[in-house]
């Protein structure tokens, strides 16, 4: 299943989504009920890992082995390590990552940051085949992803509207 949260920078959406991913990995939801504790595979280049992401998560009282980050990938080059940007279209590399983590719920923040350079975000034609990609992922896997989005800097109109991208995310 893929969910979206759109907002404005600032109002919360990486605390919504982290206190989401600490109550999981503890097994206790907010409502009350309790499920199996869960891990949660997040993606980020807004919020650095030891200065917001893993402050944060412990002050949520998440637990930190099933919370993971996945920051890119390593291959080498000339016999040296290189790191290298991760695409929501890389789907092969995100399989991976989901079945090494046994992530129940991965984390795209924010959404415009992964498309990758030749994708339009303005364009359905350019945003659905990877959207579409995302939402066979998360059924092959059992797990949902959250994406988080910000909204444009126009005032007014409806909320659907403002969202940065496609009408289609």
């Amino acid at each position: 299943m893929l969910s979206m949260i759109s907002g404005d920078p600032g109002a919360g959406k990486s605390y919504i989504a982290q206190n989401i991913a600490a109550e999981g990995s503890r097994g206790k939801l907010r409502d009350g009920r309790t499920v199996e504790p869960f891990s949660t595979m997040y993606l980020t280049v807004e919020n650095p890992d030891h200065e917001v992401m893993r402050p944060r998560f412990d002050l949520l009282n998440g637990d930190p082995s099933r919370f993971f980050a996945l920051k890119g990938t390593l291959f080498a080059e000339d016999g040296e390590e290189q790191r290298g940007a991760v695409t929501l279209g890389d789907i092969a590399i995100l399989d991976a990552a989901i079945r090494q983590t046994h992530a129940r719920l991965v984390v795209v923040d924010p959404i415009q940051s992964y498309f990758g350079a030749n994708v339009d975000l303005h364009r359905s034609n350019e945003t659905r085949p990877i959207l579409d990609g995302l939402s066979k992922l998360a059924e092959a896997h059992g797990c949902a992803i959250l994406l988080l989005r910000h909204l444009s800097k126009q005032g007014g109109g409806k909320a659907i509207h403002r969202g940065l991208g496609s009408i289609d995310l």
